[in-house]
């Protein structure tokens, strides 16, 4: 019967909301959404139409983001949603994407505590699987959220070489350091090139190169990204820029090396765990029918 009323509940708030995003007050789109079929360079959001409609809502947004943003501090995580998403090479917004976490912790805290009431458990347990289902179903989103951070780390690790090699070429050819940038960004694709974009439309805007390189670096948050961008800004103040970013473009290229050998190696030792144990059970196992044998005689006489 108690399972019956909640699920009755759950039901009713899912049609009321519903019904308030079909308000024209509650669903006005912001003016980015509305300009965005015109414009096609305008970022697109990733998420569903209600997501939008939601997070139209500034007092609704604020706070789902103020809660996600304190989950993540809780976790140890600093940095800001916004950075993290540009990170991913998400245009999504980050107000969608706290909500896409809080409606993940609603589903999972409405079923398990759907789950605990149909099962009889006491009001005590019920509260506790409910609040730490609720918890662990924002922290799935957060860490998928950081497992894409990771991979974009490591393929940003990877494209830079390339990048300070093309960077070095281009400069020493006679093109000026935003040239060079806008030349990489017209003809890559990758996450770097999506960086350098950002680089020089903030240049375009009138920031300064150092501080839309500190952007870069604060996005990228990479050793190799960092001394690429501390080598750009000395651009009004070395003639041998060509020459300091070939250096840094092999020095980069001998790290990857590096931890491309070290990742071989770790892997051919992994090669030899199931190896391992494949010897050892059938070795410990004649050699145990013996000696059980012995302590048999032994205890025996």
């Amino acid at each position: 019967m108690r399972a019956g009323m909640w699920l009755a509940f759950a039901l009713f708030v899912g049609g009321v909301a519903m019904l308030l995003s079909e308000v024209p007050v509650l669903t006005r789109l912001s003016i980015v959404d509305r300009l965005a079929p015109f414009c096609s360079s305008a970022p697109r959001s990733r998420f569903s139409p209600s997501a939008g409609q939601f997070t139209a809502m500034p007092s609704v947004s604020m706070t789902v983001r103020r809660i996600g943003d304190a989950i993540a501090s809780a976790c140890g995580i600093s940095d800001d949603i916004s950075i993290r998403l540009k990170r991913v090479a998400s245009h999504g917004d980050p107000a969608a994407f706290r909500l896409r976490q809080a409606t993940w912790s609603i589903g999972w805290g409405v079923t398990a505590a759907t789950a605990a009431l149909t099962l009889g458990a006491p009001l005590m347990v019920t509260a506790l699987v409910t609040v730490s289902s609720a918890i662990l179903g924002a922290l799935v989103v957060e860490q998928a959220l950081l497992r894409r951070e990771g991979r974009s780390r490591r393929v940003r690790q990877r494209e830079l070489p390339v990048v300070a090699e093309q960077l070095g070429t281009l400069v020493a050819a006679g093109y000026s350091t935003i040239a060079a940038l806008d030349r990489i960004c017209r003809r890559g694709s990758g996450l770097c090139a999506q960086d350098l974009t950002r680089v020089v439309a903030r240049v375009r805007q009138g920031a300064a190169l150092d501080d839309a390189l500190a952007e870069w670096v604060a996005v990228a948050d990479t050793d190799g990204v960092r001394r690429l961008a501390a080598l750009l800004a000395l651009d009004q103040q070395t003639a041998e820029l060509s020459r300091l970013i070939g250096d840094e473009s092999r020095t980069l290229n001998r790290d990857l090396h590096r931890e491309l050998a070290a990742t071989i190696e770790q892997r051919a030792q992994q090669v030899w765990i199931p190896v391992t144990i494949a010897t050892i059970v059938p070795g410990a196992l004649f050699l145990g029918v013996p000696f059980m044998s012995a302590l048999e005689r032994f205890l025996g006489s």
